[in-house]
């Protein structure tokens, strides 16, 4: 760590040609002015390393530049910002996303005020020209003090709206890092932080601005990558279950997978696919077996028509396949 560098933040760049200026900008104009930004160029196929470098030759004491020459996705990029971070914290920015201009020092500040482990922020939902909406990241308007991972688990937000201490990635620590090769890694890591996380700040602004772009892997019809979610949320899963404290959260880890794996992925299908993936179903059938997910009390808080479309599409899949094929064709013709 260099006890000069408050804030390093990470920044995964894959053909990011038109949004990098807009991103770098927000971030070399911060008020905290004692921060590093670390590049990572995941083997882009546009100019995106020359802007890159073109920003590191202007601010050489700021801005890093890792070049990867063999796409890692996110969760590879972010690990080898990692590698080199020396920040006291640690942030992550999405290179179409951007921040205000105060974030980091209001998020430093609020986090030394009482030697928070992890500060969040709220967000706002932008379409590049105007707001869309405003959003909370961790269900709380308020720090909290965790007595246990429960307390968090479920509620922990995304990735990029927080700074976290240096400690939970230093391998003589904690060591965490994101899985590489696959899209959804934030999923996998998150919890993880979650359960080790003791304090938690909270600034009630929304200082992250999360660009809806609808070519990302989460919107775009029939792509495939979509299902690495069932990927990462089975090696979350699996992972958990070996932490020392694993049984006193057992029920929110078990919810938590049977949301990440079955539940968001075949809902959500729902409207990104034309042809329905009843293949993929067997497979969650198959990663849910062992499990009594009807009877976990967080399911059984879930709204009544999430709960039935949901045992529909598992208990009665063809029926489901063929009703959804029904809603396509009357949509067609109407």
């Amino acid at each position: 760590m260099n006890k000069n560098i408050k804030i390093s933040v990470i920044i995964p760049v894959y053909n990011s040609v038109e949004y990098l200026d807009r991103c770098l900008n927000s971030l070399l104009n911060q008020t905290l002015k004692d921060i590093e930004i670390i590049c990572i160029n995941d083997a882009s196929k546009d100019e995106s390393l020359t802007i890159l470098n073109k920003y590191k030759d202007n601010h050489p004491e700021v801005i890093k530049v890792i070049d990867l020459k063999e796409n890692k996705k996110q969760g590879g990029a972010r690990n080898a910002g990692l590698d080199i971070a020396s920040g006291e914290y640690v942030a992550f920015v999405d290179s179409d996303d951007w921040v205000e201009l105060h974030m980091f020092e209001h998020l430093y500040s609020k986090a030394r005020q009482n030697d928070f482990d992890i500060v969040d922020c709220n967000y706002t939902i932008h379409n590049g020209y105007t707001a869309i909406e405003d959003r909370n990241s961790i269900i709380s308007d308020k720090d909290i003090l965790i007595n246990s991972p429960k307390d968090i688990l479920l509620n922990f937000g995304g990735v990029c709206t927080k700074i976290y201490k240096i400690k939970f990635f230093d391998k003589s620590r904690y060591g965490l890092r994101f899985p590489e090769g696959m899209f959804y890694e934030d999923n996998y890591l998150m919890p993880f932080i979650a359960i080790k996380v003791k304090k938690i700040g909270k600034v009630n602004e929304a200082l992250y601005k999360y660009y809806y772009n609808d070519l990302s892997t989460t919107k775009v019809r029939n792509d495939v990558r979509f299902f690495d979610r069932l990927i990462s949320a089975k090696k979350m899963y699996k992972d958990l279950q070996v932490e020392s404290n694993y049984s006193s959260y057992k029920e929110e880890a078990e919810f938590l997978y049977i949301k990440l794996f079955a539940i968001n992925t075949l809902l959500q299908s729902l409207s990104l696919f034309d042809n329905y993936p009843s293949e993929k179903i067997g497979d969650i059938k198959e990663g849910l077996k062992e499990l009594n997910w009807s009877g976990n009390k967080y399911y059984k808080q879930l709204n009544f028509k999430t709960r039935m479309t949901f045992r529909l599409l598992m208990v009665f899949h063809p029926l489901a396949v063929l009703l959804f094929k029904m809603k396509r064709l009357i949509r067609f013709y109407l």
